[in-house]
């Protein structure tokens, strides 16, 4: 948060600015300058990341685990600060009533790929498309969804990460320059991975890995 985006670059030079000019040549009063420069930047840190901290996005680690602790989040293994605070995210956008529109939501907070979620018979089939570079796992969604979703209905998730093919022709003249031309793709879309989360049992999935179809 741009809280301090007119100060100086440090206290230290705008405290120089408050005595003249030839005390700066003195190195006692530059030690204590620098001194209590240092201090109030430590200050002004503390002042920015206490605002931070009132939002997911910027909040620090520290504050990030007492959100856990009061959403009663337990993780089943390492998670960076970024991944952490997207399941906070996702729990608070899943509370409450869980429709289309918020199953929706939910993933957008995971991946930037599409969703579709359909309601067959007693199962939500949710299935995202996303490209091949976006490799998070969706293993948090999946058990947050499970803890929203009706008893009663059948959850799968199927994650197919997608690859377009594009090919360049390269066509050299007489003169020895060349043209690139951007041929219509082979494949357009092609699945390179599909993972399907499925639910066993109250709270349990299956990862399963489906090859590649070409």
């Amino acid at each position: 948060m741009l809280l301090y985006e007119n100060a100086w670059p440090s206290n230290y030079d705008e405290i120089k600015t408050w005595y003249p000019v030839w005390y700066w040549e003195v190195f006692e009063m530059d030690a204590i300058w620098r001194v209590y420069g240092d201090q109030l930047d430590d200050i002004k840190a503390g002042i920015i990341q206490s605002a931070d901290n009132n939002f997911i996005d910027y909040a620090d680690a520290q504050t990030i685990t007492k959100l856990e602790n009061w959403l009663d989040i337990i993780h089943d293994g390492p998670r960076t600060l970024a991944e952490r605070r997207s399941v906070i995210k996702a729990f608070i956008i899943g509370s409450g009533r869980i429709g289309k529109k918020e199953i929706k939501e939910l993933i957008a907070v995971f991946t930037e790929g599409d969703a579709n979620v359909e309601l067959i018979g007693g199962m939500v089939l949710i299935t995202v498309m996303r490209d091949y570079r976006d490799n998070r796992s969706l293993n948090d969604c999946y058990f947050i969804l499970s803890s929203r979703i009706p008893a009663h209905l059948r959850l799968e998730l199927v994650d197919n990460s997608l690859r377009t093919y594009t090919n360049t022709a390269h066509i050299t003249t007489c003169a020895g320059t060349y043209t690139e031309i951007a041929l219509r793709p082979v494949v357009v879309d092609r699945a390179e991975t599909t993972t399907l989360y499925t639910t066993t049992t109250a709270f349990e999935y299956v990862e399963v890995g489906i090859p590649p179809t070409n």
